[in-house]
């Protein structure tokens, strides 16, 4: 075995990539439109992964609904899914990531400056959607909010007099 790191196949071929990046004709762009062509496996690895959290959020639909999410939005990164939501908490980008090393997810939530206001490691995968629905809609008095934000009457309100006291 070559203990000689000059002489790795891996040396050379960094060396080479770093001739070609400091080649003042080198196009960054046309390069990072390239790198798909050349690794089919990463990319089908990351939509496999946006799907895998697709489904875990799609697995509740009336609490993904509940955010706001636009579909246009959605779309696959590096180890995730980001998407846009407009929740009564947050409204933003929501990326979703996975941390490899342990195997668990990130949850980023991005304000429509790109900055991140929150971060959420070490998510478990059952615990994606109530981790999301917490950092985004979830408010402490969360039925009173959807009532007043959407006009909602509930039965406690019909039953109700004047004097705050139920009817009979």
């Amino acid at each position: 075995m070559n203990t000689n790191i000059n002489e790795s196949r891996e040396y050379k071929a960094a060396k080479e990539l770093e001739r070609v990046l400091n080649d003042y004709s080198f196009n960054p762009d046309r390069f990072t439109a390239a790198i798909p062509s050349f690794h089919k496996t990463l990319e089908q690895n990351f939509m496999r992964l946006a799907k895998y959290i697709w489904a875990i959020l799609t697995s509740q639909p009336i609490i993904l609904m509940s955010w706001g999410v636009d579909p246009k939005t959605v779309k696959t990164i590096e180890l995730g899914l980001e998407f846009h939501v407009q929740g009564f908490k947050h409204t933003g980008l929501v990326r979703v990531t996975l941390n490899e090393g342990l195997d668990l997810f990130e949850v980023s939530l991005i304000d429509e400056n790109d900055k991140i206001v929150n971060t959420i490691e070490s998510v478990f995968c059952d615990n994606l959607v109530a981790v999301i629905d917490d950092a985004v809609e979830k408010t402490d008095n969360y039925e009173k909010s959807i009532c007043e934000e959407y006009g909602i009457i509930t039965e406690n309100e019909l039953c109700e007099s004047d004097t705050g006291q139920p009817t009979q």
